[in-house]
């Protein structure tokens, strides 16, 4: 018995447009990654923690998309931004908004 993973809804679209990205980027070398700077913004909801969804399977079985449990955001949130690259990070930021 195990605890389905909760994913971010993933179309089909956003699937194929992931791994087109991937394959342009894949067998760059270390000096092109090293110049990057990433940034991401994250909403945390506050009081989440709803039924949790159990999946059963054996230890090292493959985890099918029927297993991952997703949800939509309810609830009051508060976003928050970061940025990193190598040998550098950003402080994290509040984002203040609706």
């Amino acid at each position: 018995k195990w605890r389905c993973k909760v994913r971010p809804f993933l179309t089909e679209d956003y699937a194929r447009q992931r791994r087109i990205w991937a394959e342009k980027y894949d067998g760059k070398s270390i000096d092109f990654w090293k110049r990057l700077r990433l940034s991401d913004e994250c909403s945390i909801e506050r009081g989440k923690g709803g039924a949790i969804e159990w999946v059963y399977r054996t230890r090292g079985q493959v985890l099918e998309l029927w297993a991952i449990q997703t949800k939509p955001p309810k609830g009051r949130t508060q976003m928050f931004w970061a940025c990193f690259g190598f040998g550098c990070r950003a402080d994290l930021v509040v984002m203040e908004g609706d």
